[in-house]
């Protein structure tokens, strides 16, 4: 007998865009319905056939509920139904793709994979477990077909290149996580690192990872801006301090790390401002690999207003800085430059003329050309998903807003 349940649903409309979160709940005796709202701020909601009403409930009739909670161990009892989840390949699973038969399993013989194996190619995915955890905690996995194949895996939950942090344990993955990479750093230096960004997330930009195996995963840890990177996927690590880095006489807070190919990355470091200290920021280039670093001018030097935001490099030669603008909180000051550094040019663009949507910009995400213009795509970090894009011939032109877009951002959990 069912005593009481809530059920969470996302709205879609005619066009398939998002349009709130609605929820039914019933509990002693009564049903109660939460009216359409739209507060999701930090994950955008893609429309998939797989996430339908009425096909979730067909899959759902297909379980033997009550006969397999008599067969499990478990002391509660929670369904949930996860859209686009890729179980790690190798996990036992009830499969149930191919019209196959749903069984009934002791939690022995559902362990040692009766009931199937994960191929690691899995979408439609429908828990039964205690309601607490679903990593740690006994849980069965029921694994049907999907009608929607090319939405991406977990499109809510985690971008394409993403990390993840699990009871200590930092990983990588450039697949959507299908596969993870892990990281040598200990438990204590990831505590330590999370207490200094008083967060339970590495702060944006301050990690890099590509999807090219090639190309070097980097990301800094700890109060005084170590950075680990790995040259090989993940097989061996190593720790690095740049050139002259013991000159900032207070806490390095602005930290940006990436690479546009093998050879050639880019790192950013900067202070806070104070009225009494001012602030420091460097640049450092790199052009083999991350074994020597070398420093880069910058348009406006230490003891200004404008402390460091992000930098994004196209490649060796073109990129785009951002500093803080002490005239707008909400519209920072951004720096082009088309010859590694050497010069660089503030870039005009009208944000009077922009969008009302557009409240801020904290970052730039990526740098394209297409058709011999680029492409910047500036985004809100990691406290808006809204994203806004311009176009410009060479970066250091006028830029020209093209239109805006909503993006996941990493959440934790």
């Amino acid at each position: 007998m069912v005593k009481k349940f809530t059920l969470s649903l996302n709205g879609f409309n005619d066009k398939e865009e998002y349009i709130g979160g609605v929820g039914f709940t019933y509990q002693d005796d009564i049903l109660s319905y939460t009216p359409l709202t739209n507060d999701n701020l930090d994950l955008v909601n893609i429309y998939s056939k797989n996430s339908n009403l009425t096909y979730i409930s067909e899959q759902i009739k297909k379980i033997p509920i009550k006969e397999q909670i008599k067969a499990s161990e478990l002391e509660h009892y929670v369904l949930k139904y996860n859209p686009e989840t890729r179980i790690d390949e190798g996990k036992p699973i009830f499969d149930c793709r191919d019209s196959k038969e749903v069984q009934v399993l002791s939690k022995e013989d559902y362990n040692n994979g009766v009931g199937g194996i994960s191929d690691g190619d899995t979408r439609t995915v429908i828990r039964l477990y205690d309601g607490s955890s679903m990593i740690a905690e006994e849980q069965y996995l029921y694994v049907f077909d999907s009608i929607q194949e090319e939405v991406p895996n977990n499109p809510g939950y985690m971008m394409e290149t993403d990390y993840y942090i699990d009871r200590g344990t930092l990983k990588f993955t450039r697949d959507y996580g299908k596969t993870w990479i892990k990281t040598d750093i200990t438990k204590e230096k990831l505590n330590e690192t999370l207490q200094y960004y008083k967060s339970n997330s590495l702060k944006p930009n301050s990690w890099f990872l590509s999807t090219n195996e090639l190309i070097p995963i980097a990301y800094f840890y700890g109060k005084d801006a170590t950075l680990k990177i790995s040259n090989d996927n993940g097989n061996t690590w190593r720790d690095l301090k740049l050139p002259n880095q013991e000159e900032f006489y207070r806490d390095i807070t602005k930290r940006v790390v990436g690479f546009t190919s093998q050879n050639f990355g880019y790192i950013a470091l900067g202070t806070d401002y104070s009225m009494g200290g001012g602030e420091m920021k460097r640049i450092y280039f790199t052009n083999d690999g991350a074994m020597t670093w070398n420093k880069v001018n910058l348009p406006v030097e230490d003891y200004s207003s404008e402390t460091l935001i992000d930098l994004c490099m196209y490649d060796k030669d073109k990129g785009v800085l951002i500093l803080e603008n002490s005239q707008d909180v909400n519209m920072p000051n951004i720096y082009a430059t088309t010859n590694g550094g050497k010069l660089w040019e503030k870039v005009e663009f009208t944000y009077f003329n922009l969008p009302d949507e557009i409240k801020y910009i904290t970052d730039v995400d990526k740098i394209t050309c297409e058709n011999g213009e680029y492409y910047i795509q500036l985004g809100q970090g990691d406290t808006g998903t809204l994203k806004v894009i311009f176009k410009t011939r060479d970066l250091s032109s006028g830029w020209a807003f093209v239109s805006t877009k909503q993006e996941n951002i990493h959440t934790v959990g």
